[in-house]
């Protein structure tokens, strides 16, 4: 959320497992820094109120393009390359990798996944754009603690596909967020460490580690 809020670039993205309501209330509450719960209740009065209306009309000029159904991969293709060409989008998210629907029967997951990583790198490349999208950690990210490459789930192709990996590794009860740069093409490896404010989806303060 706090990426997407972040780029100044027309963005789109493409949720495949929250609504378009919950992902308002989120913005919202980020951008507000009031309390997500007292929004998704609509529990909110002045001056918190007035924050939520301004922040209301702060997403509102980033004009971000939003869909919310569950989708193929030939109709995330369609829906991005539409959306590129009518808006002038610039960056798209995908929420999240594993839950993209199979179009035709693959072999197993891991395969259809590297169909879906390197299909997407060439959509970015043709369309000069910037894709990003979320996916999974398998099991054995619980007992190593620390995230690394082998840990995402059913696709070693999106080291391979991506120019850039990024895992985050969070302490609720410190709140604290590890940033994790598992791999970047031009650049080396680092992490840095944030203060994560949970009830407003908001990421503060941070420190570089390389």
């Amino acid at each position: 959320m706090n990426m997407l809020l972040g780029m100044h670039d027309k963005c789109m993205l493409l949720s495949l497992e929250m609504s378009k309501r919950e992902i308002a209330y989120r913005m919202m509450s980020c951008v507000s820094e009031v309390p997500f719960s007292k929004i998704q209740r609509w529990n909110v009065f002045d001056p918190d109120k007035r924050k939520v209306k301004a922040a209301k009309e702060v997403l509102k000029s980033r004009g971000i393009v939003l869909y919310d159904e569950p989708m193929t991969f030939p109709e995330i293709k369609s829906k991005i390359n539409m959306n590129v060409d009518k808006y002038w989008i610039k960056i798209v998210f995908i929420d999240y990798l594993q839950i993209i629907r199979e179009h035709w029967k693959f072999q197993n997951k891991a395969s259809f996944l590297t169909h879906v990583t390197s299909e997407l790198k060439q959509v970015a490349k043709r369309k000069n754009i910037v894709i990003v999208f979320w996916a999974q950690l398998n099991r054995a990210y619980e007992k190593d603690n620390t995230p690394m490459l082998s840990h995402l789930k059913d696709s070693w192709s999106i080291e391979q596909d991506c120019d850039m990996v990024i895992a985050m590794q969070k302490d609720v009860e410190m709140d604290d967020l590890t940033v994790h740069i598992l791999k970047c093409r031009n650049w080396q490896t680092w992490y840095y460490k944030t203060k994560m404010i949970w009830h407003l989806f908001l990421i503060k303060d941070y420190e570089t580690h390389y």
